[in-house]
């Protein structure tokens, strides 16, 4: 059997730093990347890119809300946060996440 060398663990060590290194950088270019695509203001088409939704459903979720801010006055929670310029709709990336995480929490349901 051959011995055991600290100069063979420390080769492991570096590798596998290096590894881990490498891994933690490519997260943070993926990251910055969707930063780039996506701007801090979308239209509903990149919005539903975004979301992995399509414009209908994501139509609906405005309808839904809409539709029930309407009919009793108030909503309970955090709107989809849109806004309309002439006819065209636009969405708020920073605010689309705080509504993500609010709208998961609460476990909404849009049918």
């Amino acid at each position: 059997m051959k011995s055991f060398s600290l100069s063979h663990l420390l080769s492991a060590i570096i590798i596998a730093a290096s590894i881990l290194g490498g891994c933690y950088i490519l997260k943070d270019n993926q990251r910055a990347a969707e930063t780039n695509r996506y701007g801090p203001l979308m239209n509903l088409a990149e919005t539903a890119d975004y979301l992995h939704l399509t414009v209908a459903e994501l139509n609906t979720i405005i309808t839904l809300e809409d539709t029930t801010l309407e009919s009793t006055g108030s909503y309970s929670g955090k709107m989809f946060p849109y806004f309309k310029i002439d006819k065209e709709i636009y969405v708020s990336r920073d605010e689309l996440d705080a509504w993500i995480k609010e709208t998961a929490t609460q476990r909404k349901q849009y049918q």
